[in-house]
This record gives structure tokens, sequence and C-alpha cells, in this order.
């Protein structure tokens, strides 16, 4: 009769509208999955290079302490360097003194 036809019409749009409804539940349930397994990686990813940038800004800060020990280092050898330049030009004006009064 009509109203059974009417009650199965309406179930059966029920039933496809509740398919409907779940298919659209599963897809989005899926989307929020990917987002979470994104997100979680790109956390990751942060902390690698978080942990990278770390291990870089302390050899930088190394090779920064190294750079300025070897220039004082540098530094003070020019300096000795030069002292010993002067001793030795005493050293030779001496040397030409005593040898053109013995001469």
């Amino acid at each position: 009769t009509t109203e059974n036809k009417e009650a199965q019409r309406k179930y059966e749009l029920e039933l496809e509208n509740r398919r409907t409804f779940e298919r659209n539940f599963e897809e989005t349930q899926r989307s929020l999955e990917y987002e979470k397994q994104a997100k979680i990686q790109m956390e990751a990813m942060n902390r690698e290079w978080i942990e990278k940038i770390t291990i870089l800004e302390r050899q930088l800060n190394e090779a920064n302490d190294k750079l300025t020990i070897e220039t004082d280092c540098n530094t003070r050898l020019k300096k000795q360097n030069q002292e010993i330049q002067k001793t030795c030009a005493t050293f030779e004006r001496t040397y030409n003194e005593i040898h053109e009064k013995y001469q």
C-alpha cells in the first residue's frame, strides 16, 4: 500500500543518508589521522633540525674559541719574533763593531 511504500522510501532514504554520513565520517577520520601523522613527522623533523642547529652552534663556538687561542698565540709569537730580531740585530752590530775594531 501507499503507506508501506512511503515508509519503505523513507527507510531507504534514511539508510542512504546514514551510509553517506558514515562514508563522510570515515573520510574525516582518515583525514584527521593523516594530519596527526603529518604533525608528528613535522615535530620529529623540527627536533632533528633543532639538534643539528645546536650541534652546529656548539661547533661554531668551539671553532671561535680555537681561533681566539690561535690568534693570541700568533700575537705572542710575533712579539717574540720581533724581540729575537732585535736581539739578533744587536748581536750583529756588536759583532761588526768588534770585527772592525780588531781588523
